[in-house]
């Protein structure tokens, strides 16, 4: 995979969708569970309305702190849903210090709506560490890249080891903090 993506993950606007769709990935067997208790009670207790909904309700509640539970819980223990989250992280830290550019697009009779589009900006996450890479080629947020890694650091809630000219790509390594015991014992 290393091999096919070198720089990482390419940041882009469709990151902000992470999340709903983490929650959908948690929530997908409590949705079926769901679907299929509703139609047992619905064929056992057939025109008791209130204890099929009763029961209904009970299992959404009881299910819906479940899922946020165990949501929680992978954000924070569950690997694959931590490198999702660092992604969401950079993509909300973009847009929220604005390296964006806009385009104005042609609507129908409405108008018109601002398109929002990233500049190249690429995360690379190992079990240990991880690195940001942003495009410097004469774009306008050239020396604003050059200073953003303590903000990164703070972001990511993270150590930085190194920073790499890399000619066109500038780039941000840092170690962990949940792993940092096991870099600094490593060694």
């Amino acid at each position: 995979m290393n091999k096919l993506f070198p720089k990482g993950h390419r940041v882009k606007n469709l990151d902000k969708l992470i999340f709903p769709l983490l929650v959908c990935v948690v929530a997908f067997p409590f949705s079926l569970l769901a679907g299929g208790i509703g139609l047992l009670l619905y064929h056992k207790f057939y025109g008791q309305w209130f204890i099929v909904g009763g029961g209904s309700a009970v299992y959404l509640l009881i299910s819906s702190f479940l899922i946020y539970r165990i949501y929680q819980r992978f954000i924070t223990k569950g690997r694959w849903f931590t490198k999702r989250r660092r992604e969401f992280i950079l993509w909300r830290f973009m847009i929220q210090n604005g390296f964006y550019y806009t385009k104005r697009l042609k609507g129908n009779s409405n108008g018109s709506r601002e398109k929002i589009k990233l500049p190249k900006v690429y995360l690379k996450q190992d079990k240990l560490t991880m690195s940001a890479s942003f495009q410097l080629e004469g774009i306008k947020f050239q020396d604003r890249f050059l200073k953003i890694g303590n903000q990164l650091e703070t972001a990511f809630s993270a150590d930085m080891m190194n920073q790499i000219n890399e000619g066109a790509y500038i780039t941000f390594e840092y170690a962990v903090k949940g792993h940092l015991k096991m870099l600094v014992l490593g060694h």
